[in-house]
C-alpha cells in the first residue's frame, strides 16, 4: 500500500490552522483568568470577612486591656506586700522601743522624751503605711471588679469570633472548591498553546492590569476601550495580517485576536 505524502502547502495550511486556533484559545484562557481573579476577588470581600475582621479587632483590644489590668493588679500586690513588710518592721521598731521605754532602763528625761517622740513617729508611720494599704485594697477591689466584666466582655466577643471565624471559613471553602475547578479548566486549555505564546500572554498580563489579550471587535479594541476607536488604517492592519502571527493592539499593546481577518 502506497503512502501518501502530505503536500508541503497542506502541512503549512495545517500549520497556520493550529497557529490560529492556539490565538483564540488564549481568549477562552483570558475569560478563565477572569474568572479566577472574580472569585479572589469576591474571596477578599465576603462581608463575613469584615464582620470577623472587626471582631478580631475587638478580641486583641479586650485581649490587651486583660493584659493591662493583669499588669495593673501585680504591682497593685507588689505594693500591698511592700508597705506590710514595712508595717511590719514599724510594728517590730515600736515593740522594741515600748519595752526599752517600761523597761527602766532609761532615766533621764531627756532620753525618756526622745524615745517618746520615736514612738509617736512610729505610730505615725504606721498609721500612714495602713492608710495606704486600705488605699490599694480599695483599688484592687475596684480594678478587679473591673477584671472580672471585662473578662466576661471577652469571653462573650471570643464566641462571637469564633461563630464569625467559621462562618468565614466556609463561605472560603466555598470559593476554594470553585477556583480549584477553574484552575484545573485553565490547566486543560493552556496545555493547547505553545509555551512561548503562553509566556507571551502571562507577560503581558501581569504587566497591563490583568488583561494579555483581547478581541477586536469592529474598530474597538476591548482591552483598551470600548469608547476608543481604533483608526481604520490601523484595524486594516491588523485585519490584513498573516493567520496565526500574534498582533499588537499598537495602544493599549495587548495581544489581539481579529476575527473575520483578511489574508
Amino acid at each position: 500500500m502506497e503512502t501518501q505524502e502530505i503536500q508541503p502547502d497542506s502541512a503549512q495550511e495545517t500549520q497556520v490552522a493550529q497557529a490560529d486556533a492556539a490565538l483564540q484559545q488564549l481568549l477562552l484562557v483570558q475569560e478563565s483568568d477572569n474568572a479566577i481573579a472574580l472569585q479572589i476577588h469576591k474571596r477578599e470581600l465576603l462581608p463575613e470577612r469584615s464582620a470577623f475582621e472587626a471582631l478580631d479587632e475587638k478580641l486583641k483590644q479586650a485581649v490587651a486591656l486583660q493584659e493591662r489590668i493583669k499588669v495593673h493588679i501585680e504591682e497593685l500586690e507588689q505594693d500591698q506586700t511592700k508597705t506590710e513588710a514595712e508595717i511590719a518592721e514599724t510594728e517590730e521598731s515600736l515593740q522594741e522601743s515600748n519595752t526599752r521605754l517600761y523597761s527602766g532602763e532609761i532615766t533621764g528625761v531627756r532620753a525618756i522624751e526622745a524615745l517618746q517622740e520615736q514612738i509617736a513617729v512610729l505610730k505615725r508611720r504606721k498609721q500612714n503605711s495602713e492608710e495606704i494599704v486600705l488605699e490599694i485594697l480599695e483599688r484592687r477591689e475596684s480594678i478587679e471588679s473591673k477584671s472580672a466584666t471585662v473578662n466576661e466582655k471577652h469571653d462573650e466577643i471570643q464566641a462571637r469570633h469564633t461563630e464569625k471565624a467559621n462562618l468565614l471559613k466556609s463561605e472560603e471553602d466555598k470559593i476554594g472548591e470553585i477556583l480549584q475547578g477553574l484552575q484545573q479548566q485553565r490547566e486543560e486549555l493552556t496545555a493547547k498553546i505553545p509555551p512561548n505564546l503562553l509566556s507571551d500572554y502571562e507577560e503581558r498580563r501581569d504587566r497591563l492590569g490583568g488583561i494579555g489579550v483581547a478581541a477586536l471587535e469592529g474598530r474597538h479594541c476591548i482591552g483598551c476601550d470600548l469608547n476608543l476607536m481604533h483608526p481604520i488604517a490601523e484595524v486594516e492592519r491588523m485585519r490584513q495580517s498573516p493567520s496565526g502571527i500574534p498582533v499588537d493592539c499598537s495602544e493599549c499593546g495587548r495581544l489581539i485576536i481579529v476575527a473575520n481577518r483578511e489574508d
